[in-house]
């Protein structure tokens, strides 16, 4: 091989395809749904709503991953269940507090 030519490149074979995957699982709903009621639930306020949205979903998908292991998304789902149980109580009390500021609690 001449010095001029630059080598040509191989492409490994290591058992992957150039296929974008998703970060959600593929094969449980109720998790993905779950997940993403988290992800909406961080918008202030909204999260009063996404969050029992993300705890319904979760457990649904959290009894899915349980019947059949192989639907994946476990992670998903607990996440589901514990983010959307924090959101609900942050949202909340945000609420109280901004009600507590603008005196929605005083008594005339």
């Amino acid at each position: 091989m001449n010095a001029a030519t630059p080598a040509k490149r191989r492409r490994r074979d290591d058992g992957r395809n150039d296929q974008s995957t998703s970060f959600l699982p593929r094969n449980n709903r109720p998790a993905r749904l779950a997940f993403i009621g988290v992800i909406v639930g961080l918008v202030p306020m909204i999260g009063l709503i996404a969050g029992w949205w993300a705890i319904a979903f979760g457990i649904q998908g959290w009894r899915l991953y349980k019947r059949n292991p192989d639907a994946k998304g476990g992670g998903h789902a607990l996440s589901g269940i514990v983010l959307g149980s924090i959101e609900i109580v942050c949202n909340a009390l945000a609420l109280i507090f901004f009600g507590i500021a603008l005196g929605w609690f005083e008594r005339s």
